[in-house]
């Protein structure tokens, strides 16, 4: 798939977001899409399980990634403030936000479902077809870097997800099953 200029990233993001969409869809769940940015949710797979999606392409380092791999990155660029100094931007807690973060490696069409929990505090993930010459996990230092081992057994993991639907349908279903029928008096 031909990369495309910068200038079409939001597009990239909305394509990536419709590409999830569509995979659950297939995979029998029924997602809905808030009409606008609503704080890190991008869709909702009902009943209530927030997304978030985020996508790259591949990104090619002849020594250190020279088969190429898919760098997420989760802080948007420093700040600068009223008094011209510059300010980093904290990281992201992705769980305070949505239950999952997809990631989208566009090139190759992979698909990681990361439960959002693993994703928080994390700055960058870097993943791919080859993260290191080999097919093993690169060790990458913790911290504000999401562990690639963490990462690589998410996957294809669409199970984690709909496994969680399943989870929150039946404890509706007790709650529904122990909560008292409201019983009409007649007048």
């Amino acid at each position: 798939m031909p990369r495309h200029p910068a200038s079409n990233s939001v597009l990239q993001g909305q394509a990536a977001v419709y590409r999830v969409a569509a995979e659950l869809m297939f995979r029998g769940v029924r997602v809905a899409m808030p009409c606008c940015d609503d704080r890190g949710v991008d869709l909702i797979a009902l009943p209530s399980v927030r997304v978030q999606v985020k996508s790259t392409y591949l990104r090619h380092h002849h020594r250190v990634y020279p088969q190429g791999a898919y760098w997420f990155k989760f802080t948007h660029g420093p700040v600068v403030s009223g008094n011209h100094t510059i300010r980093k931007r904290g990281v992201r807690q992705f769980s305070a936000e949505c239950d999952f973060v997809v990631l989208v490696g566009i090139d190759q069409g992979r698909f990681w479902i990361v439960p959002a929990v693993i994703l928080d505090g994390k700055s960058l993930c870097v993943v791919g077809p080859d993260a290191c010459g080999t097919d093993q996990p690169r060790s990458v230092a913790t911290g504000r870097f999401a562990l690639v081992r963490q990462i690589r057994e998410c996957e294809g993991r669409w199970d984690y997800l709909t496994g969680a639907l399943a989870t929150l349908s039946e404890a509706t279903e007790t709650v529904v099953a122990s909560t008292p029928q409201l019983v009409r008096v007649p007048e």
